[in-house]
């Protein structure tokens, strides 16, 4: 079968670009095999009010998208594929109904995967069910039904798959679709990283997830599950017990998208080098961060923390069911009956093998990056 020969890769997003994007979707990888590569940053149709302007990195490639139309050009090229980094939902039907008005091919993949969702299904009871059978809820079914959104929708011709648990790409993968079963986008970090010696340190790492400020809850319109102050001031005391006890200093793994400065006392704060922070450090402390991935790829003892906050909140879920993952338990850092810290240091290696075998990479594929595996789909597809 011919296909369009692919020159051109155009990453729609929903949030402006960052560096992190830049590493995410290969763009490095994609320049090296002759590709111009670009991001069409849909952010300003999907979240008009939204509040947060991150550093730019390469505004040269970086079309930002103010009317629907002004995509119409774009869309209509002949050697363009999409990598399609916004999920179809009902609230985005519009962009997908676009790839099948201009018969673009396009790429899925879960961008966002969280092993927490593995544990949600199970836990919702029959009351919370009922609950969410509203009008808006059924019609959100409806558009993600395969019944209906087949006559709507022009499937993905591609879709990369990080992990078995991985569904939230179903309602765009059709019988045609090219499955690629890849792995977690972290993984290619820690491809890249392999040779590079790194000497560990007295050091305790925190993985900041921004829970006061993240942008998600401007997206999403929901409530951020802490307040600023109590939060900042509930884990300042609290990693000032932990360097008590350990004889070590904790250092903060900024969340890529954290633009407030001074919100860890004197505690030095490192921003993009989240990986390098875990593989030289003796300890780990975390909510439900991704990057518990590279816990797990550099065997590293965590500690899962909660607060009285946290607790009240769908978001406590989360992080209880990222500690099962690991075999721990969070600890309640407002409880002082709650912190033990007698085996802070224990790793339950089969819990940790498990969770890289589920969640981070699929056993049995390719040591390699993973927008390298894509290039060499298309390349046995006949598109390049």
């Amino acid at each position: 079968m011919s296909h369009k020969i692919i020159k051109n890769i155009g990453i729609v997003t929903f949030y402006p670009p960052m560096r992190t994007e830049f590493e995410l979707f290969g763009v490095e990888t994609f320049e090296k095999n002759g590709f111009n590569v670009f991001f069409i940053d849909i952010s300003k149709i999907l979240t008009p009010n939204l509040k947060y302007d991150p550093p730019v990195v390469n505004d040269k490639i970086v079309i930002k998208i103010n009317k629907i139309r002004e995509l119409y050009d774009i869309l209509n090229q002949n050697n363009l594929i999409i990598v399609s980094a916004v999920y179809y939902t009902y609230k985005t039907l519009w962009l997908y109904r676009l790839y099948k008005k201009f018969n673009v091919p396009y790429i899925v993949f879960d961008i966002s995967y969280h092993p927490s969702r593995t544990f949600e299904s199970s836990q919702k009871s029959l009351q919370e069910r009922i609950k969410r059978l509203n009008f808006r809820n059924l019609i959100i079914r409806l558009v993600n039904s395969n019944t209906f959104n087949q006559f709507l929708i022009k499937k993905a011709d591609f879709a990369l798959i990080p992990n078995y648990f991985s569904n939230i790409l179903d309602p765009t993968i059709g019988k045609n679709t090219k499955i690629l079963y890849t792995h977690h986008s972290d993984y290619d970090k820690y491809l890249a990283n392999l040779d590079k010696k790194v000497s560990p340190e007295n050091i305790i790492v925190f993985l900041d997830e921004y829970l006061p400020y993240h942008p998600d809850f401007q997206v999403m319109k929901s409530k951020p599950p802490v307040t600023p102050m109590n939060y900042y001031t509930s884990i300042s005391r609290f990693f000032d017990k932990l360097e008590q006890k350990t004889m070590l200093q904790v250092v903060i793994a900024a969340h890529p998208r954290s633009a407030r400065k001074n919100l860890f006392g004197d505690r030095k704060v490192i921003y993009n080098n989240t990986l390098e922070l875990v593989r030289k450090s003796r300890l780990v402390v975390a909510h439900s961060s991704t990057a518990l991935n590279f816990v797990a790829l550099y065997k590293k003892p965590v500690i899962f923390m909660t607060t009285d906050e946290i607790i009240k909140t769908d978001h406590n879920n989360i992080i209880m069911n990222m500690a099962k993952c690991f075999n721990k338990i969070p600890i309640n850092i407002d409880d002082e009956t709650s912190i033990d810290m007698s085996d802070i240091c224990s790793i339950d290696l089969e819990a940790y093998n498990n969770y890289l075998n589920n969640h981070v990479k699929i056993p049995g594929t390719p040591e390699i990056n993973s927008w390298e595996m894509f290039i060499d789909c298309l390349n046995e597809n006949h598109y390049i």
